[in-house]
């Protein structure tokens, strides 16, 4: 078994701070408000939303609060499942993602949302780990049609430094190489 240099808890950070900048791009390039709050900082007004008590009322659509948030969470799981770290760390590291988001992202221009944090994390990571699961057993079949499938379920899996192989069963980090069969 090939040692990674930065051992698991060095590639569990390189992960989450890479998760977090992508997160911050996506966040940069959808959120016109969060655009406008980072041309024209404020620490004071940031400051003053952050240390609210989180809202539950954000003023966010049905289908933002049930179904994109849910998928947002869905993608930080499965994202953590394809470089390989275990389904508990997975599922703290969508937790650690959405509060950052809230308190550092969406509080530059709004007060955090205990919805999101809820409805991401909690729907999010039951959503992510029945995908990635499906995903994982499409992916170890013999079948084409199967395979395809397994990585549109977990389109993370196509990414370049996806760590889990197809035919490994372990848990553990593998090595960092791309595995793809058709």
């Amino acid at each position: 078994t090939r040692q990674e240099p930065l051992g698991e808890t060095g590639l569990f950070i390189v992960d989450s701070v890479s998760l977090y900048a992508w997160t911050w791009a996506w966040a940069l390039a959808i959120q016109p408000d969060l655009r406008n709050a980072v041309a024209h900082p404020s620490f004071t007004r940031w400051g003053d939303r952050i240390s609210r008590v989180p809202v539950w009322n954000d003023g966010n659509s049905f289908v933002t609060n049930n179904i994109f948030h849910p998928l947002a969470g869905a993608f930080y799981y499965q994202y953590m499942r394809a470089r390989n770290h275990p389904r508990w760390l997975s599922a703290t590291e969508t937790f650690l993602q959405r509060v950052l988001f809230e308190y550092t992202i969406e509080g530059q221009y709004t007060i955090p949302s205990a919805q999101d944090m809820v409805k991401t994390t909690g729907l999010g990571v039951l959503l992510g780990f029945l995908m990635d699961e499906l995903s994982r057993k499409w992916l170890r079949s013999e079948s084409k049609k199967k395979k395809i499938a397994g990585y549109a379920l977990n389109p993370m899996y196509l990414l370049p430094w996806a760590r889990w192989e197809p035919d490994s069963n372990r848990e553990a980090a593998v090595g960092m190489h791309f595995v793809m069969e058709f």
